[in-house]
């Protein structure tokens, strides 16, 4: 991987465009690491440095480095000299080489910031839902170089971190539930800690009085930033379409945590029109908070849960690869509209294998 030459330049942008070109058609990367205005600027290989070790209770994100140590470094000098008669940049070699081998320009992006017109677009594009990795394609489009899709997750995170100034990100949310329209309740404990914190948008709250028959709520997912459970009402239109209708973050899973979620839930729906079929993945405090707040909705445990529950007990028993004949030996079952059907739809399964005749759900 030849060095640049020696050359001199009118200009410092003239010089810094012949290194990134001489440099991506030479199977490796420079950047500026240093520089000093009219004075100098240096020069390194995008795969210089170590990854900075951060304590894993500090790091905010897993972040990962491609940073190996590489010494490679240029520079570009001026003369500072008052009788110097040219402004003149010059292009100093490098002694030292990579110590890595070619690699491929059109994969390695180097950081660098998107224009102001393109963080603008970040954020327009980002508000109508599109996804980052099609942000990236479009971007790469308008302004002729690779953009990738880390790109455009730092650019958002930055404009997220200007927003939240300083706060944590849950404070940051309740600040934003409370500047907005939505619908909204939460809970402290004595310490000023959160325990609750239930919001739904008016329009969802609109959609679900429209279709109040059935409501799922989907069991919580721990994998936020602040490790809080979060609990999530869907709502079906009469043409089978989805949507959100309301969305609870809570401290623990404890049937007090649930009964408070549920009882927030309550508060959408009309007192006569609330759901008649609640969909759950049969978490018992959740089911006892639902019987308690609605004890005239049937309870009903989804299809894929039963899928799963099915699965892990069909392994203990039987030695081939049980997923691929799940959906026989599931939804054909389940999805029986009565029980007479049911009966001869499992008696069908049976006759299928002497195993199941023994086997205990």
């Amino acid at each position: 991987m030849a060095p640049p030459p020696e050359h001199s330049f009118h200009s410092l942008d003239d010089l810094k465009l012949f290194v990134h070109k001489w440099s991506s058609s030479h199977g490796y990367k420079l950047t500026v690491v240093n520089s000093q205005a009219n004075k100098n600027v240096y020069f390194g290989c995008s795969l210089q440095g170590k990854d900075r070790f951060v304590d894993k209770d500090l790091r905010k994100r897993d972040s990962r480095s491609k940073s190996i140590g590489c010494p490679f470094r240029i520079s570009g000098h001026i003369s500072c000299a008052q009788a110097a008669t040219s402004r003149v940049w010059h292009l100093r070699s490098a002694s030292i080489p990579h110590n890595h081998s070619v690699i491929n320009p059109k994969f390695e992006v180097i950081h660098q910031k998107l224009s102001s017109l393109g963080q603008k677009e970040v954020s327009r594009l980002s508000s109508f839902g599109m996804e980052p990795r099609s942000i990236a394609i479009q971007l790469s489009n308008s302004e002729g170089r690779l953009v990738s899709s880390r790109t455009i997750y730092n650019c958002k995170a930055g404009q997220l971190r200007e927003k939240m100034q300083g706060m944590e990100p849950m404070q940051y949310l309740i600040h934003a539930v409370n500047s907005s329209n939505r619908v909204h309740h939460y809970e402290h404990n004595p310490e000023g800690e959160l325990l609750y914190l239930f919001f739904a948008h008016p329009a969802a709250i609109q959609l679900a009085r429209r279709f109040h028959h059935i409501a799922v709520i989907d069991a919580t997912y721990k994998t936020n930033l602040c490790n809080y459970p979060l609990l999530h009402v869907v709502g079906q239109t009469a043409t089978n379409q989805s949507f959100s209708i309301a969305f609870c973050f809570m401290r623990s899973e404890s049937d007090s945590a649930y009964l408070w979620a549920i009882q927030q839930l309550r508060s959408v729906w009309k007192p006569n029109e609330t759901p008649k079929i609640f969909v759950t993945d049969r978490d018992k405090a959740l089911q006892n908070a639902l019987a308690k707040t609605f004890p005239n909705a049937t309870l009903n445990v989804c299809l894929w849960h039963i899928d799963q529950n099915i699965v892990a007990n069909c392994k203990r028993h039987f030695c081939l690869d049980v997923a691929g004949i799940k959906p026989a030996s599931t939804h054909l079952v389940v999805g029986s509209l009565d029980s007479t059907s049911h009966r001869l739809r499992f008696s069908h399964q049976v006759s299928r294998s002497s195993r199941l005749k023994t086997f205990k759900i």
